[in-house]
């Protein structure tokens, strides 16, 4: 830190103390020494850059990047400022003109030329420049040269010791690509630097530092190919005394890499159906989320309703999706405006049910006086289902209270004792969705059963008897039904 200090010149003895300082990053900030003291900064002329206003705060820019910020400095009307390295002192002077600050230094044998003097008879105060040429002029003769406008702090002899004017530093046919147009993070590897509003007749040399500033070596005003990384630049400018002045740093990052996407999944998702990880499902709200990508980037989903042929954004959140098949995958972009993409997620949302099929039995002989009434002697086939959804599963089911209550069976039926069946098969498509057949109703009876059925009662319909006796049957009719 600049060893910064409040010197007060009492009968010829300089007293100092340190002033109270506050630094954040590569600025320091101070405020004048009060009561007409002396702010003295611990520093020599050849490390300042240049020195610009801040509102009512003089800023002081040294040639390493750093800041001196002297508050409140304009509302003082003498304020008093001295450099010091070793045995040399210097009297900073500056002055505001139509174009910006002007800032001399005039070398000084004590602190004691800066000390205030006042004019017999008035409070006249003399600037701080003007005390260093007292002891050539004499204090009238400084005194009469203000008052009559005169400002020139230097002898005709004296060595040219004022930094030049550095001008603006600037980069032409530079682009900002990336999420900022402002920050200098880009893939722009291509460019030049530039200098305008240097002092005239002065000499520039650009110069570029790509460890952080520790070390800078000359370069060419026109950069091309450069490789990723971090670049600072600068320029120093050289007046005819040899004076120099160095430019703000400008840093630049160059990165044309494309960034870690990261790995796409789905959250709040459930995967039903027959497997529980091949996202064909009957859940149709979920979240995108997107982990592990590069520090830093931004996130954009996509997603694509035709394989891949087409993508458009999305949001993460995903809600009432309708069925089909859908393609998920991330575009992420870093600071320079690279981008990657994640992996493709494919789920397909399947809320419709399957095709269930007709059930049907084999190897089943249908015995007694119907063949298709299903009551039959036969206690042994096989359930078979045909025409149900591609790729579905198939659970058959039986029932024994006349469809109260259903178990799950196997389509090979044996040894069936008497009663009455009811069969039925479950379908389920991949995603879960489930159907159920109609029902086919079997009854089995035993085949040892040796008892005579009931014989029930033969009539005549539709039979007229004619002749002497109405019910001796004995009749012309030769046109009628038997009814049991």
């Amino acid at each position: 830190m600049v060893d910064i200090k409040s010197v007060n010149i009492t009968n010829g003895q300089s007293i100092e103390q340190n002033l109270a300082v506050s630094q954040q990053g590569n600025v320091i900030t101070t405020k004048l020494s009060q009561n007409n003291a002396i702010t003295k900064l611990g520093i020599s002329p050849d490390q300042i850059s240049n020195t610009t206003r801040d509102g009512q705060n003089l800023v002081i820019h040294l040639k390493d990047g750093s800041q001196i910020v002297i508050q409140d400095f304009f509302l003082q009307p003498n304020p008093q400022l001295a450099l010091q390295q070793g045995d040399l002192l210097w009297n900073m002077q500056v002055a505001e003109t139509a174009t910006g600050l002007e800032t001399n230094y005039l070398a000084l044998s004590s602190l004691s030329d800066l000390a205030p003097v006042t004019s017999a008879g008035s409070a006249f105060s003399i600037p701080t420049w003007g005390m260093a040429i007292a002891g050539a002029a004499g204090l009238g003769g400084v005194i009469a040269a203000l008052s009559s406008g005169g400002g020139s702090s230097k002898s005709n002899d004296e060595k040219d010791i004022t930094p030049p004017k550095t001008g603006t530093f600037g980069l032409n046919d530079y682009q900002d690509t990336g999420i900022k147009a402002t920050d200098f993070v880009s893939q722009d590897k291509d460019f030049d630097l530039t200098l305008t509003g240097q002092e005239a007749g002065s000499t520039v040399i650009y110069q570029v530092s790509k460890d952080g500033g520790k070390t800078w070596v000359n370069t060419d005003a026109k950069q091309s190919n450069l490789t990723d990384g971090t670049y600072q630049f600068r320029a120093v400018v050289s007046d005819a005394a040899g004076n120099t002045a160095t430019t703000a740093v400008q840093t630049i990052v160059v990165d044309t890499t494309a960034p870690k996407a990261g790995v796409i999944s789905l959250t709040a998702y459930e995967d039903t159906g027959v497997k529980t990880d091949d996202f064909v499902s009957q859940d149709r709200n979920f979240d995108l989320t997107l982990t592990g990508q590069e520090a830093g980037s931004t996130v954009i989903y996509q997603v694509s309703k035709d394989g891949g042929k087409t993508w458009v954004n999305t949001d993460a959140k995903q809600s009432n999706l309708t069925d089909g098949s859908y393609q998920f995958r991330a575009v992420v972009s870093d600071a320079a405006g690279n981008t990657a993409t994640t992996s493709v997620q494919t789920i397909v949302v399947d809320t419709t049910a399957p095709k269930a099929g007709v059930i049907s039995l084999t190897a089943y002989e249908d015995t007694g006086v119907k063949t298709d009434d299903f009551v039959s002697q036969d206690r042994n086939f096989d359930l078979t289902l045909t025409g149900q959804e591609a790729g579905s599963t198939v659970i058959y089911q039986v029932s024994k209270d006349g469809g109260k209550t259903w178990v799950n069976t196997d389509a090979k039926q044996s040894n069936l004792t008497d009663g009455s069946y009811q069969f039925r098969a479950v379908v389920s498509d991949v995603a879960g969705n489930v159907s159920t057949t109609s029902i086919q109703k079997v009854t089995v009876i035993s085949d040892e059963d040796t008892t005579a059925p009931k014989a029930g009662v033969i009539s005549l319909t539709a039979y007229e008897d004619t002749g002497a006796k109405a019910d001796d049957f004995v009749s012309q009719d030769r046109s009628f039904d038997l009814t049991l």
